[in-house]
């Protein structure tokens, strides 16, 4: 059976299906946190990210082999990641879906700079103009959604979840390459899931305490854990028969589910500023993909791992 799942995910089409179905689930739980926080005035985002880390970790902790590796670099990752899921999360109650998953995926133009001052990578002529193109893609986002209120917070969070994702693929990397995907994925579930259950304690203990959990809000809660549980599961088998190139480029369709379930489910106009922009972002993406040279696009697989945090 092992045998068969292996055969299947190591070809580009099977690739790519895994990856199809991980970018569905982000959508599906960023759809589900923005919908609770319509419906029941807040999604829970720290408490509900809690139980889709618990729901990854008892699917791939019967994989947990045995290593002499050290936890300091998961330790750093993990003060990075938690807080920008933290943030995504955030985001996604503050701002439209669409927007939140399109400014989390910008993670990509902050790791350039940053992998060129730890690990001295050069950044191509192609890949600057590809930054700057991506850049004015989401100043075009925030303009056509204005610069006051709760969308405009929102996406700033979103931004910001982005900047604590692309520090924490810094360590990422190591901790893939030491480790393996699965074996990184355990280690950081085991230190996030504390962290995030008590950071929801301490934060939003008045709002466990008299939220309605009704069968509605319960089954989306479910649902939200299931997902992000599906997540992880998936990219632990697809990451080590994959690259980064083809995981990004399926992130990328993730937006559109996004922007699609935002006009046709939530009913949320868009100018055509906006659009604009939301379109110009995937394109710099992919510009700046395929402009890397072979020695940086053999960075880990797990170096765009943050894209598919909801």
């Amino acid at each position: 059976m092992q045998e068969c799942i292996e055969r299947f995910f190591s070809n580009v089409w099977g690739a790519c299906f895994g990856f199809q179905i991980c970018a569905i689930c982000v959508t599906t739980a960023g759809s589900i946190l923005s919908y609770r926080a319509e419906k029941y005035g807040s999604g829970l985002p720290i408490f509900s990210l809690g139980t889709g880390y618990f729901v990854a970790w008892i699917s791939l902790v019967w994989k947990w082999h045995k290593s002499e590796t050290k936890w300091w670099n998961a330790i750093f990752v993990t003060i990075f990641i938690v807080p920008g899921d933290i943030l995504a999360m955030i985001g996604f109650s503050k701002t439209s879906l669409a927007s939140a998953m399109l400014l989390t995926m910008t993670v990509v133009f902050w790791v350039a700079p940053l992998s060129y001052f730890y690990f001295k990578r050069k950044i191509n002529w192609k890949q600057f103009i590809a930054i700057l193109f991506g850049l004015g893609g989401v100043s075009m986002v925030l303009v056509a959604q204005g610069t006051k209120g709760s969308k405009f917070v929102g996406n700033m969070i979103s931004l910001g979840a982005s900047i604590l994702f692309a520090f924490g693929s810094i360590y990422q990397e190591k901790c893939a390459k030491e480790d393996g995907p699965v074996l990184y994925i355990c280690k950081f579930m085991t230190l996030a899931i504390p962290l995030t259950f008590g950071l929801s304690g301490g934060i939003e203990w008045k709002e466990l305490k008299n939220y309605k959990w009704d069968k509605l809000s319960i089954g989306l809660q479910i649902a939200y854990a299931i997902a992000i549980g599906l997540v992880y599961l998936m990219m632990a088998l697809v990451l080590p028969h994959s690259n980064a190139t083809i995981m990004t480029l399926n992130n990328l369709t993730g937006n559109f589910y996004s922007l699609a379930i935002d006009i046709l489910f939530f009913h949320r106009p868009f100018k055509w500023l906006y659009l604009l922009g939301f379109c110009m972002v995937p394109v710099a993406i992919i510009f700046f993909v395929f402009s890397e040279t072979k020695s940086e696009e053999s960075t880990s697989n797990l170096n765009e791992k943050p894209l598919l945090q909801p």
